[in-house]
């Protein structure tokens, strides 16, 4: 497997804030954005472009023999995996020769999911810390981004806890069934309040293991791709090709 590693030029912002993107190209464009704000010009379709291999709300359950431990330390690990927890209906048609957009999110970011998916052209994979309650608001928001954006079909869902604070999934999370609007209150983490770490390495390491791509860009959750990258990217590996120059000098996975 053969990466790209993309780190964000800016400060990263969180879902409703408004930031001017005033790159060094900023005499080229005076256009602000807040990030999810399209939502509210979209509607629930009738049917989820997800799969929730366990379950919704409620009904969420994690057999034991599902559960993986980190890809560094395996059981060892204080944390747990929980692979492909919500599944794009259109993941399992991913071929080799594409390239997937590798990230990782908590709680505050996963709005940034659906941005990011309605650019890539491809496949998402995203591990999410979700320590505790985090996970019920986590599942809505999924359950809400999977029946408002199409482009969720292409997306692969990762779960990370720490075995001190399991998933606990409550039902007080209720939207009107005719919005694609998320509530800020649903974006709130518990992890300041517990002063817990973000296991970043896991967590990126986690969004690899999930790809199902021979070619991948491991990218922070901020950090949006152009649009046509992943196209651009395969034709240069075919214009390479073509000159018989033999390996390409890229990160291959260890």
């Amino acid at each position: 497997m053969i990466m790209i590693h993309l780190t964000p030029w800016r400060a990263p912002f969180m879902v409703g804030e408004r930031v001017s993107l005033e790159a060094p190209w900023s005499y080229l464009t005076t256009s602000r954005f807040e990030v999810g704000a399209y939502l509210k010009d979209n509607y629930p379709n009738g049917e989820s472009f997800c799969n929730f291999l366990y379950g919704k709300g409620d009904n969420f359950s994690i057999p034991d023999d599902a559960l993986a431990g980190s890809p560094e330390l395996g059981e060892k690990s204080p944390y747990r995996v929980l692979y492909n927890a919500v599944t794009g209906k259109s993941v399992n048609d991913t071929t080799q020769q594409s390239v997937s957009f590798v990230t990782h999110a908590t709680l505050e970011y996963m709005v940034h999911i659906a941005e990011i998916a309605r650019i890539w052209e491809g496949t998402v994979s995203v591990s999410c810390y979700l320590p505790g309650v985090d996970m019920g608001p986590a599942l809505k928001i999924l359950e809400s981004l999977c029946y408002c954006e199409p482009a969720m079909k292409n997306v692969s869902v990762h779960i990370i806890f720490h075995l001190e604070h399991p998933p606990n999934v409550t039902s007080n999370f209720n939207n009107a069934s005719d919005s694609c609007v998320i509530p800020k209150m649903w974006l709130r983490s518990v992890r300041p309040t517990h002063n817990l770490l973000y296991p970043v390495n896991v967590a990126r390491n986690v969004a690899r293991q999930g790809t199902r791509s021979k070619y991948m860009l491991v990218a922070d959750i901020e950090l949006f791709p152009s649009a046509g990258l992943a196209q651009g990217f395969l034709e240069m590996l075919r214009r390479l090709s073509k000159l018989r120059l033999g390996d390409h000098s890229f990160l291959k996975k260890r």
